[in-house]
């Protein structure tokens, strides 16, 4: 079974990336690299603005009480969701206000997923109230009322029924002026000179839960537009149509961008199309706000101030309030667009059916379905259509079975039908009409009739390597076939000696895992195992495809050396301590010696629900010390999240991060949670200077080193006696990319050189040749005047063993340190100045 779209659909863009990965699909290779899917398939688009509440000018006093059933939800403690307040900056003298403002949109919502908001205290504007936003949106996600179209994340949380952004991260942020003079009482009393700060709240709370969309106008060039890259609307955006009830999302009707889209924003009358609000306010269409001069922020996104005057039942959601104004009610109108964008929603679940072969058996269809408005005449419609809707189509009406919400219908498609597109259609007591799947008929469900010639279709990324440390090789496949799968199994072949074959076992509808047990072919590092995969369906005549459809996928196994209770790398040269995959330890232009690089720049997806992860991985395990330490220099250019996102949070993006793993490279837990350029201010500085389209094209130098040192043990994931295997890892997401990750002068439960003995360009500080011989040469050439300077060599324990004193350094001049008495080794030269040290070299002694 597939899903069709009758007409082209957009390319979805969030934000502009580069192709990378490894993606093997029906056996094309299309990139090298690493691909991870993301786990729940998201489509995520952050950053879009809040809409702002100005004040009117009016004063008075006008009073509107909370909606029907609130004060009945108080009385018996029940309420319909459940919204999370984090207050930045509030005093407490105002916390019980916004309470109560909850309340009263726990009585009006309903959601099984709690809905955060982030409340912030702060001065804005003069003229401005407050502000609200989502803190991201969702597109496509099962159940989603509309396709193509960006939900807030709180709605698209309530339809899914799961929590996509992550328990207590923010789904809304609201900032509210504390400059104004507010009145935080409950009891509609509001003062004239006063603003009514529970219908602020009430107000920009609104916006969050989805008042809110994409519209935007270049005032310049007098042009209207809508989304953001992908040109895709917002939920709000679908429902915006002009005096003559023409959708401004209808591209028919309105380019995007265009100067049509723009002159309707400015027309002083756009409406809501909103069939729950038109019952619910007896037949009166939702005027928006749309003045003669757009208002970013402000226009489109607020009912009309003259239609709603002050202290209306509608007037809540207009574009600003007065003075003395309380309302305490989302009114008819908002509380009916809110519905309709999926607030007060309708399920239609179904698994769409199969192709098949048997002709003579009447298709049997089955569908569940929920509704929180109460279903029209308990009947869900079959639309079917044997040429894709083109001229033919027809009905058949799907009874409830003896199960509430349960429906059943039986079709004998006509004789000879190979083909046959259909979609389930159900209508709510709100007069809206819902289908399964969103879109139709511009989409449908497909399915063919007769013998079944089509392969299954196969999705597999490979491992790079294989620890010899590993059990048994891990094999998934995402497998999926148009009538049905019978067999998944994998061929498995070392050194080119073929093994017993693995069966892949279902783990869920489409996904399939098998094991290669590891522990009798006495891996020590160097093998190649090599496997395919294959796939038969369930067709009478079977079909068969094999994965890669030539040759074999091959895994080499990576051996692990002896552990260590310390060590050390300059990466002075190509180290086999570290297997490299993803990494290189190479000399880049703006560095003055070898370290290990990540790709520069690095790659991203260019691709939705993807993520690439980059690897280098120390193959000398550490005994670890109770107060063991690592430390390395560091240039970190990854995409920065947003402000005050947290390591883990849906809005922090690409990351790096220090690895650790106790069971020989089986499970990874974080020495330290990643970061990104964000961490350092020169660093993100840096990474924002060059920025061409979504992507940083600044490139890193030695003058952005930052020294990292931390106890292994501090985050309490691992202890004194274990032996850690330690990587280093890239995480990039679907979107942005930088120029990457440098490390350099890795030093593990060593002796380390102190906190300040970072690498700057501060003293222009040059030693060479490296490795030296009997002698070497340095050279400070931006060192201050002021003089002081000293140099030391010491040994890795950190014994001096030389000292070239102040009256032999000139800045500017070379001067050159005698090392015959020296054995071959390893070396610091450790510059300072006044006895504190400025800056560290490694050096060989041949």
């Amino acid at each position: 079974m597939t899903i069709v779209a009758h007409s082209p659909l957009p390319f979805l863009k969030v934000r502009s990336v580069r192709a990378a990965g490894f993606l093997l699909f029906l056996g094309l290779l299309t990139v090298p690299g690493l691909l991870f899917p993301q786990s729940d398939g998201r489509k995520v688009l952050n950053g879009v603005p809040p809409v702002v509440c100005h004040i009117s000018g009016e004063s008075g006093h006008a009073r509107v009480g909370p909606p029907a059933g609130f004060l009945d939800s108080l009385k018996s403690a029940s309420k319909k969701s459940d919204l999370i307040v984090t207050y930045k900056g509030f005093p407490d003298s105002v916390r019980n206000a916004f309470e109560y403002a909850v309340s009263i949109w726990e009585s009006v919502v309903s959601s099984s997923i709690p809905i955060y908001v982030e409340a912030r205290w702060e001065k804005l504007g003069s003229t401005t109230l407050g502000s609200c936003g989502a803190t991201s949106y969702h597109i496509d996600f099962e159940g989603a009322p509309e396709p193509d179209t960006w939900y807030p994340v709180a709605l698209a949380e309530k339809i899914t029924g799961r929590e996509i952004s992550g328990a207590g991260v923010p789904d809304m942020v609201a900032s509210f002026n504390s400059s104004q003079p507010w009145y935080t009482g409950t009891d509609l009393n509001t003062p004239y000179d006063r603003y009514d700060f529970v219908s602020t709240v009430l107000h920009e709370i609104a916006h969050g839960l989805g008042f809110v969309g994409f519209f935007e106008a270049d005032l310049s060039a007098r042009t209207g537009s809508f989304g953001y890259g992908d040109m895709l609307p917002a939920a709000f955006d679908r429902k915006v149509e002009d005096a003559e009830g023409r959708l401004l999302t209808n591209g028919s009707t309105y380019g995007n961008p265009s100067a049509a889209l723009y002159y309707s924003f400015v027309s002083n009358h756009l409406y809501a199309r909103s069939p729950a609000a038109l019952l619910f306010d007896d037949g009166q269409k939702p005027r928006l706000y749309a003045p003669q001069t757009f208002k970013e922020g402000s226009s489109i996104y607020h009912l009309n101030d003259q239609s709603y005057p002050y202290g209306t039942i509608n007037a809540l959601m207009t574009s600003s309030a007065g003075r003395g104004e309380a309302i305490h009610s989302p009114g008819p109108l908002t509380s009916g667009i809110l519905a309709d964008l999926g607030w007060t929603h309708l399920w239609i679940r179904h698994t769409p059916l199969k192709d098949r072969e048997e002709t003579s058996a009447p298709l049997v269809f089955e569908a569940s379905v929920e509704s929180e408005a109460g279903l029209t005449d308990s009947l869900l419609t079959l639309f079917y259509s044997y040429d894709g809707f083109g001229s033919h189509r027809d009905t058949l009406l799907m009874p409830m079975t003896g199960s509430p919400g349960q429906f059943l219908a039986e079709l004998f498609p006509d004789s000879g039908i190979v083909t046959l597109s259909y979609f389930l259609a159900a209508t709510d007591t709100l007069g809206r009409n819902f289908t399964s799947p969103a879109g139709a008929p511009g989409r449908s469900w497909k399915l063919t009739l007769g013998p079944d010639t089509v392969k299954p279709l196969i999705l597999h990324t490979p491992e790079k390597y294989l620890l010899t440390t590993a059990p048994q090789l891990e094999i998934t496949a995402i497998v999926t076939d148009n009538a049905g799968v019978d067999t998944v199994y994998a061929q498995v072949y070392l050194n080119g000696n073929e093994l017993m074959p693995v069966g892949l076992k279902r783990e869920s509808e489409n996904s399939y895992r098998g094991l290669v047990p590891l522990e009798n072919l006495f891996l020590k590092g160097g093998e190649l195992l090599e496997y395919k995969i294959v796939a038969i369906d369930i067709a009478g005549q079977a079909n068969r495809r094999e994965l890669p459809e030539k040759g074999k996928f091959g895994v080499k196994t990576e051996g692990i050396l002896q552990p260590v209770s310390s060590y050390s790398a300059d990466f002075s040269s190509q180290s086999a301590d570290f297997i490299l995959y993803d990494f290189s330890v190479s000399l880049v232009n703006g560095f003055t010696d070898h370290a290990l690089h990540s790709p520069h720049p690095y790659p991203s997806p260019d691709a939705d629900n993807q993520q690439i992860n980059l690897t280098a991985l120390l193959r000398i395990p550490i005994l670890v010390r109770g107060n063991g330490k690592i430390a390395w220099e560091e240039v970190v250019l990854v995409e920065p999240g947003e402000e005050e996102a947290r390591y883990g949070s849906e809005d922090f993006y690409d990351y790096v991060i220090a690895e650790g793993s106790r069971d020989g490279g089986l499970t990874w837990l974080p020495l330290l949670n990643g970061y990104d350029s964000g961490s350092r201010p020169a660093w993100k500085s840096a990474y924002n200077q060059r920025i061409s389209g979504q992507n940083s094209l600044f490139a890193g130098t030695r003058e952005l080193y930052y020294r990292r040192e931390f106890l292994l043990t501090g985050n309490g994931n691992f202890r004194e006696g274990d032996t850690l295997l330690i990587r280093f890892r890239l995480y990039s997401d679907p979107y942005a990319h930088g120029w990457g990750w440098a490390i350099d002068n890795l030093e593990i439960q060593q002796n380390l050189t102190p906190a300040g003995a970072v690498v700057t360009a501060g003293s222009g500080f040059r030693l060479w040749p490296n490795p030296a011989g009997p002698q070497i040469s340095l050279l400070m050439e931006n060192a201050h005047p002021a003089g002081g300077y000293a140099l030391d060599i010491t040994d890795l324990s950190g014994r001096i063993l030389l000292t070239l004193p102040p009256e032999k350094l000139t800045p500017g001049t070379p001067a050159t340190i005698r090392l015959d008495h020296l054995p071959p080794g390893l070396y610091f030269a450790r510059l300072k100045q006044h006895g504190r040290i400025l800056e560290t070299r490694k050096f060989v002694r041949r």
